[in-house]
């Protein structure tokens, strides 16, 4: 029975074997927090905030060290889904983090074979390798080898893309992959989304399952827990103001015939389709553009003027060396010349049918720079 309502709908997997204290100190690293904001201080990820103090564990992605070495103890790590494993080597005696596979517990050997095969198991094979017993001897739980020592249909996870990078692949909690091919330099595993991805054959892997596959049963049953973690509530934007997105104001529930969009900033490109005047009513076609006698090396790009009309003024010139337009903008913001490939150019109007390369020459708008403009300097009409 519950105890508590927020206990109620809760739910989350059981691990008797984590460890109860803290991390190795020299280990870890300060997390300084966020609340989303960039450095001007603007919100640039949403619900983000608050929660509690965390410290980064730095893990070992390359393992890169030879020789056995123990596993200490299983820990939560507060920045992943998965558990990690603290390791001491065996002659060294350094302590370092990994990684934690399904069914790993403390007292575990674990070894890196990414420097080769070690001597005492060339001697135990009797100086040559034989496959049944080096398949033994390697492919245990938590060992990490190159791929090209992976028997295919060996289930791993934590991969690395060549050889000089640590893990980058399957790495949440209850993820792996499988070896399906050995091609050359090249090894071909699916990965846990089903992509079929060829990997350099040197890139690491280790044997097994990522740790904690029961995550994804958890339920938080209440909200204090997401605030915890430091994520903040999601509040729709119809319930919002009109000045705080698009989709806020009016009356009752409406969002006025606008589409799903986020609350962040227009991006350069529509920002710089948004400020070509209309001042001069042309027409930026096939037919003005053979009639300006002027050359470009990328002919496909106006084949498609034909069904792309749009209205605008901008005076141009093409540069042939780059495949590139430049566009200076009669527009009564502040806006910089920026390069367009094409077909972007389909945007740019014409003036007098000519290109010109001088700035001066630009149609300046005929009103004075004020915070309102007319409304036929707003955007762009296109005609289909």
């Amino acid at each position: 029975m519950p105890v508590t309502p927020g206990m109620r709908h809760h739910q989350r997997p059981v691990h008797y074997h984590l460890w109860k204290g803290g991390p190795v100190r020299k280990l870890t690293i300060a997390k300084r927090s966020t609340g989303g904001r960039n450095n001007t201080g603007r919100i640039t990820v949403r619900h983000r905030g608050g929660g509690h103090k965390r410290r980064i564990r730095i893990l070992d992605y390359h393992r890169k060290e030879p020789g056995a070495q123990t596993v200490i103890r299983i820990e939560y790590d507060p920045g992943r889904s998965g558990h990690i494993a603290l390791i001491q080597h065996d002659e060294t005696g350094e302590q370092s983090y990994i990684l934690a596979a399904e069914g790993l517990r403390a007292g575990d050997k674990v070894e890196s074979f990414r420097a080769g095969i070690p001597k005492r198991l060339y001697d135990k094979m009797g100086g040559k390798v034989d496959p049944g017993i080096m398949r033994i001897e390697t492919i245990v739980k938590g060992n990490c080898l190159p791929l090209k020592m992976v028997p295919l249909t060996t289930v791993v996870f934590a991969l690395g893309k060549d050889k000089s990078s640590g893990a980058k692949f399957c790495r949440a909690a209850g993820t792996s992959a499988v070896v399906v091919q050995q091609e050359g330099k090249y090894t071909v595993c699916r990965l846990q989304s089903g992509e079929i991805r060829r990997l350099e054959s040197d890139a690491p892997a280790t044997v097994g399952v990522m740790s904690n596959e029961a995550h994804q049963h958890m339920k938080y049953g209440k909200a204090g827990r997401k605030r915890w973690l430091g994520i903040r509530p999601t509040v729709r934007g119809v319930a919002m103001n009109a000045n705080e997105h698009p989709h806020g104001g009016g009356r009752g529930k409406s969002k006025g015939n606008k589409h799903t969009r986020s609350i962040g900033p227009i991006s350069p490109l529509s920002l710089t389709i948004r400020c070509l005047g209309v001042e001069n009513q042309r027409y930026a076609n096939e037919s003005e553009y053979q009639s300006s006698g002027n050359s470009f090396s990328t002919q496909r790009a106006f084949r498609r003027a034909g069904q792309i009309t749009t209205k605008g003024t901008a005076i141009c010139r093409s540069d042939t060396s780059q495949d590139r337009v430049l566009i200076y903008f009669p527009c009564p913001y502040n806006v910089k010349r920026r390069p367009l490939p094409p077909p972007l150019c389909l945007f740019a109007a014409l003036r007098q049918n000519k290109w010109t390369t001088d700035p001066q020459k630009r149609n300046k708008p005929k009103y004075k720079k004020t915070t309102q403009c007319p409304r036929r300097y707003h955007g762009l009409s296109a005609s289909r």
